[in-house]
């Protein structure tokens, strides 16, 4: 079967961890990535990124080269690089699905413009709350249909919360959620200072709005304005985010609870969305985990019918779940 064809617009954190998860994922991938565009870096930048970065060790893995206008990955796989503005990119309507990583084009009428030539989607790697649709891996993304030209992901908080929260749901009946969220900065917004607000004092930590806050009471009928809230702080950390869940459950949960979650995650509808760790290893281990959240055994409680969950997640690695979406579109294609 002749595979077909991704192109990527933004190559920033997202757009490495996507890159890196393709990679790792060759032979299961139904696309070929042959395009990435930035508007701000230049192939020589995008190499010397892919060559030091910390986290996505792309270098450990796979043998990486330049060849003028192309990045080549093990001698085998290349995928063309430009530096073009967003408006004027080279390759715009050869592949056949766009991925708009940059989030400069949050707004659906504005990424639609990506859609010309050959290219009949566009995926967004972010909240766009005027998409066709908003499909979450592992919850809703079978719904999924040809009259869809553009569709967001969601955002990392959505994926971490919505396939958790419906499972719980289903299985115990939610009247009230809320999660905390401990969010980090990327290395660049820490070293140019893009995380404090001008004219203000220096702060350790800022609050900050989130769009799960907007997208859960449209994805999921049983959550509401009424009975959700969401806490998102950002603190001047790099690493691998933190996320807490508080239910509120019509119906009691027993002894059986962590046993029934345990099998969701690992034979249900959790599977490969989800992990649960009996012990705190500490984040660093979630570095680049699957997972759109991995579950703390020894740091929740239940307390009569409230669930208090808290995990881990690698917020930049949710890319996983942009890729596994992507996925999924090619083969409906």
């Amino acid at each position: 079967m002749i595979k077909k064809i991704c192109g990527v617009n933004g190559f920033g954190r997202f757009g490495l961890h996507l890159l890196n998860y393709y990679l790792e994922s060759i032979e299961k991938s139904n696309f070929d990535l042959k395009y990435i565009n930035d508007d701000l870096l230049t192939i020589d930048k995008a190499y010397e990124i892919i060559m030091n970065d910390p986290f996505v060790k792309i270098y450990e893995k796979f043998d990486v080269k330049r060849d003028v206008d192309y990045l080549v990955f093990n001698d085998t796989h290349r995928i063309l690089f430009t530096n073009n503005s967003s408006n004027d990119i080279s390759w715009l309507g050869l592949p056949d699905l766009f991925l708009e990583c940059s989030g400069q084009f949050t707004d659906a009428n504005l990424a639609r413009v990506f859609k010309v030539g050959n290219t009949s989607k566009v995926l967004i790697s972010a909240t766009s709350l005027n998409a066709d649709k908003t499909l979450v891996y592992g919850y809703n993304h079978f719904e999924y249909t040809p009259k869809m030209d553009v569709i967001s992901y969601g955002s990392c908080t959505v994926n971490a919360y919505v396939a958790l929260t419906s499972c719980i749901h289903d299985l115990f009946s939610i009247n009230t959620s809320d999660i905390n969220v401990i969010h980090n900065v990327p290395e660049y917004q820490l070293l140019n200072g893009s995380i404090e607000t001008p004219g203000l004092p220096r702060v350790p930590i800022k609050r900050k709005g989130c769009t799960l806050s907007k997208v859960a009471p449209k994805l999921l009928e049983f959550i509401s304005d009424n009975n959700f809230n969401v806490n998102y702080t950002l603190i001047p950390y790099t690493g691998v985010s933190i996320i807490d869940y508080r239910y509120s459950l019509k119906k009691t949960p027993n002894e059986d609870f962590w046993s029934l979650l345990d099998n969701e995650c690992k034979n249900g509808r959790l599977k490969d969305l989800y992990a649960i760790e009996e012990k705190d290893m500490g984040p660093e281990v979630h570095q680049n985990s699957k997972f759109s959240s991995v579950i703390i055994k020894e740091n929740s409680s239940i307390r009569g019918n409230e669930v208090y969950l808290n995990a881990y997640f690698d917020n930049e690695n949710s890319a996983n779940r942009f890729f596994d979406l992507t996925n999924y579109i090619i083969t409906c294609l």
